[in-house]
């Protein structure tokens, strides 16, 4: 730290004031003789006096240190460039997981819709024949296959109506979670947007 330079910086912001020197002596409760020693470089302000003194210039305690404006420029461009890619990222992944979430939930709509084609045309099937079970739908049929069994007692419907009540489940929950990813975006999008 340059002592001149400080002292300098000093008498520099408090003539831009147009504040005397016992002016300013006056407003931080000091003598007039300290504030000449400061700004004649032969002296520092003691350290409880630099906030306040650097609130009377209007200026930080770190140029008041340094003796110079400081440019915070750079410094906030770059944290605001790592906060930005850090959001960005965050939204990528976001983008990415909605992508997923989609293709999944669109994959499970058409197992639902087989499945509740096969079930329900099992269903109709085994009410109509007499109970006499043959399962239709891709996916049933890769189960349970296409053969007749004679005097079912009902089992192999139960088991598909489990079956299909699980994948109601897991379509809810897919949708959940691409209804929650779509909201998060959308936050941070508003958040991003605003700043």
């Amino acid at each position: 730290m340059d002592l001149n330079k400080t002292g300098d910086y000093i008498r520099k912001k408090r003539l831009e004031r147009g504040m005397t020197q016992a002016q300013l002596a006056e407003a931080l409760n000091v003598s007039q003789r300290s504030v000449s020693r400061w700004e004649n470089g032969s002296n520092l302000p003691e350290l409880s006096l630099l906030q306040p003194l650097a609130m009377e210039l209007n200026v930080t305690t770190e140029e008041l240190l340094l003796g110079d404006k400081c440019d915070r420029t750079d410094e906030k461009q770059q944290v605001d460039q790592v906060l930005n890619y850090s959001i960005l990222e965050k939204l990528d992944r976001l983008r990415k997981a909605r992508r997923i979430l989609t293709i999944v939930l669109v994959i499970m709509l058409l197992i639902l819709i087989d499945l509740c084609v096969g079930y329900f045309s099992t269903s109709l099937h085994w009410t109509i024949e007499g109970r006499e079970f043959q399962s239709y739908g891709l996916i049933f049929g890769l189960i349970f296959g296409r053969e007749r069994e004679a005097n079912f007692d009902g089992n192999h419907l139960t088991q598909m109506f489990s079956i299909f009540i699980f994948f109601v489940v897991w379509l809810i929950i897919v949708a959940v979670a691409l209804l929650m990813v779509g909201l998060i975006e959308n936050r941070i999008s508003r958040n991003e947007s605003k700043s």
